[in-house]
């Protein structure tokens, strides 16, 4: 899989922000050197991408932990890091706002970043949330 950048400022005006500016990427370059991606996913200042057999990475803005590393105070990640306590997604989802879905192969839906994750509560996560349907709740 190739990645020219986030496509937007998004990305590049927060490395300035955050002192973390580096050379603007012009051309593709292999993510994570492998080639073993299933599915890809872009925002405006992240990227997840889903590998064969389900393991999900996330790399751009932490923002919010919309990585999903499990660490909020890492603001920016230049490589393919895995989503941690996530079993095997077999699709992804990208929300606004620097939040993340993936669906995992037991149909359940896990969301990560940002508040409103589908758990009901409005706090951020850098961890995944399991999505809960209203009448689940305790």
């Amino acid at each position: 899989m190739s990645s020219a950048g986030p496509g937007r400022a998004g990305l590049a005006l927060l490395a300035v922000t955050l002192g973390l500016a580096r050379q603007p990427v012009t051309a593709p370059q292999l993510v994570g050197g492998d080639t073993e991606w299933q599915e890809v996913a872009c925002g405006e200042t992240m990227s997840r991408g889903r590998r064969a057999g389900g393991e999900v990475r996330c790399w751009g803005s932490n923002y919010n932990g919309a990585i999903g590393a499990g660490d909020a105070d890492v603001e920016l990640y230049d490589a393919p890091t895995s989503v941690v306590d996530l079993g095997s997604a077999v699709a992804l989802g990208l929300g606004p706002d620097n939040r993340a879905c993936a669906l995992l192969d037991d149909g359940s839906a896990w969301c990560w970043g940002a508040a409103y994750l589908g758990d009901h509560n409005v706090f951020s996560s850098a961890t995944p949330r399991q999505v809960v349907e209203r009448d689940e709740l305790p």
